[in-house]
């Protein structure tokens, strides 16, 4: 949103109005450069997000969206490390065990003798 799409909600009906032209000016300039600062902080906010993390490139300046984006896919890349989240490990050892559940039913069904069984047994033991 551009200042001049916003400035006709940042006063309240007819107070604008009621004032002189001097005042008029003033509000309008008071506005404005609060809106501007405003604006200046989401972008500083978000670029010393990606300064702290390590991986702030200069096209993030232009691009707000890149830099907003960038910083996102930072953050899940760590919720999704197991070696960081315990939440994402247990997905990757629930993926174990029921890899290893699913390996033990193929050994028990052939059963050629003692290797489907001898299989069968390391892979319960792999954990």
């Amino acid at each position: 949103m551009t200042f001049e799409k916003y400035w006709p909600t940042a006063c309240l009906p007819g107070e604008y109005d009621s004032m002189d032209a001097c005042d008029q000016g003033r509000w309008r300039g008071v506005a404005q450069a609060a809106y501007q600062a405003g604006e200046k902080a989401w972008k500083d906010a978000v670029i010393d997000q990606l300064v702290i993390l390590h991986i702030y490139q200069a096209k993030h300046d232009a691009d707000p969206r890149l830099a907003v984006k960038d910083t996102i896919d930072y953050h899940v890349q760590i919720a999704l490390d197991p070696q960081v989240s315990s939440d994402a490990a247990a997905l990757v050892q629930a993926g174990r065990n029921a890899m290893q559940e699913e390996a033990v039913k193929v050994c028990e069904k052939y059963n050629f003798g003692q290797a489907p069984a001898m299989i069968a047994n390391a892979i319960k033991e792999l954990k």
